[in-house]
């Protein structure tokens, strides 16, 4: 699950939901190795550990094979974290997103006009999913971000990285690197003499986003080219 949190937002949940979202998981990892040994067990039976032979008489088989049980043992737990790592990939954890909203799953759980990621997170990954773009496009383009400050300074760059979290709130910033250009609230433009810039969320207004696809040419921010108003800041 921390892998997970790490590359997809995820909503606040209770200590409670929390606790019982753990435990739920760690349930079916750990039915999901039982029935695949209980499969190995089917098809290997001399290379395997007699399973009704511990339940029937556990004391008398742990102390006969102790050393086979504590390897078996090692192994399942090994398999069921492995098990739990490769479920929490961000590949799968969108291709189920995706099937609950196909048919029949989307029957069974119903429409909804919900979604459990921020507006920041819809606007930057608007294009993921290749067969959403034009055949000359990229879900991997870069994208172009302006943003509206609460004292009338407009800020645009290049995305380098945002704040995935849920709630919209304050706590939140986003990072655009150079060439970064600024429009004061008087209308004069300056290009930033930085390589990197972060806003907080607490001063935006307002964010426009352009998605790009991947150029064949040195990258130019998009209607913003030989504009002779820009004039670097003396450093």
């Amino acid at each position: 699950m921390l892998r997970l949190e790490r590359a997809v937002p995820a909503q606040a949940l209770t200590a409670f939901r929390e606790t019982v979202r753990v435990v739920l998981v760690s349930v079916a990892c750990l039915v999901t190795t039982a029935i695949i040994a209980a499969g190995v067990r089917w098809a290997f039976p001399e290379r395997t550990p007699n399973f009704r032979g511990l339940i029937r008489e556990p004391d008398a088989f742990a102390r006969t094979h102790h050393v086979q049980l504590a390897w078996w043992a090692l192994a399942l737990v090994m398999f069921a974290t492995i098990l739990g790592w490769v479920a929490a990939d961000p590949r799968l954890a969108r291709w189920v997103s995706d099937m609950n909203q196909r048919a029949p799953m989307k029957y069974l759980t119903g429409p909804t006009t919900i979604r459990p990621t921020s507006a920041w997170y819809q606007a930057f990954h608007a294009y993921d999913k290749p067969e959403e773009l034009p055949r000359t496009a990229s879900p991997t383009g870069p994208i172009y971000v302006g943003a509206q400050m609460n004292d009338g300074t407009y800020i645009y760059g290049w995305l380098r990285h945002y704040s995935i979290r849920t709630d919209e709130d304050d706590s939140r910033e986003i990072c655009l690197m150079a060439p970064i250009e600024m429009t004061a609230a008087n209308g004069t433009k300056t290009l930033l003499p930085a390589h990197f810039t972060i806003i907080s969320a607490r001063n935006i207004v307002r964010l426009d986003v352009t998605h790009l696809a991947p150029p064949t040419d040195p990258i130019t921010a998009p209607a913003q080219e030989e504009d002779p108003e820009v004039q670097a800041d003396p450093v």
